[in-house]
């Protein structure tokens, strides 16, 4: 019998479900681009963008996105299980699809398109959005979902805030139990979260962040990426995992 106890609260915990299962997540990489984009991340961009390659920079202490489907992806491999936490700011301007895409790459390499979603507008719609479904692909980046449109398919798992100024606030993507889940937190402390997605499983996975975004002040940024893994026992029965998602 599996559990699973959403948690916001901090690292290390005990929690009473019929016993008491003790579970910790370590902060295992933290990257606030104060150094070289190289030390953690391999770069690029979907080849079906044309003969370019990516333009991902470091301006004012952030990643900048300034053009479309550009990622970055982690060159360690974490396991079970895993969290990406990271502050997320944007400029003007609006892309239909959606600003960021959290994706687990042993899972998408598995055909599980379960990655984290989040658009922060789209023209007149002005709301903050988040969805559970496919991420573009390095070679062909149509295969995307949108988190939200109009007409047409987006995937089912569809979570709204009302948009407020700036266009900030902190993105959460967390991976439990054959589970993943997508947060997002605005500048004023209101929360929004998908419901736990079904998806496969892996004893190892890269993290791809990709991010569209545009010139003239239409840019996207991250910035104090931080990746927790757990550590110490998580296989207490009947409580096999707490996954705990901090605040800050």
């Amino acid at each position: 019998m599996k559990h699973f106890v959403h948690i916001f609260t901090a690292l290390a915990i005990t929690v009473g479900m019929f016993s008491s299962v003790r579970a910790e997540q370590t902060l295992v990489l933290f990257d606030d681009f104060s150094g070289s984009l190289s030390t953690n991340w391999n770069l690029g961009r979907a080849s079906d963008q044309g003969t370019g390659t990516h333009s991902l920079a470091i301006v004012d202490g952030k990643l900048e996105f300034d053009q479309a489907y550009d990622y970055i992806e982690s060159k360690a491999t974490y396991g079970n299980d895993v969290m990406v936490q990271f502050d997320y700011s944007g400029g003007t301007g609006s892309f239909q699809k959606g600003d960021i895409w959290v994706e687990l790459v042993a899972l998408t390499d598995a055909s599980n398109y379960t990655a984290g979603i989040y658009r922060s507008q789209y023209g007149g719609y002005n709301k903050d959005c988040i969805n559970v479904g496919r991420a573009p692909s390095t070679s062909d980046s149509t295969v995307a979902d949108y988190v939200q449109r109009n007409s047409g398919y987006y995937p089912p798992y569809l979570k709204e805030l009302d948009n407020v100024s700036p266009r900030q606030g902190k993105i959460t993507f967390a991976y439990a139990d054959n589970k993943v889940q997508m947060r997002f937190e605005n500048e004023g402390a209101e929360v929004i979260n998908t419901v736990w997605v079904s998806t496969g499983n892996f004893t190892g996975t890269k993290i791809r962040i990709w991010g569209i975004g545009g010139a003239g002040g239409q840019q996207r940024y991250i910035d104090n990426v931080k990746i927790y893994a757990p550590s110490g026992t998580t296989d207490i029965s009947p409580c096999t995992k707490v996954v705990v998602i901090p605040l800050n």
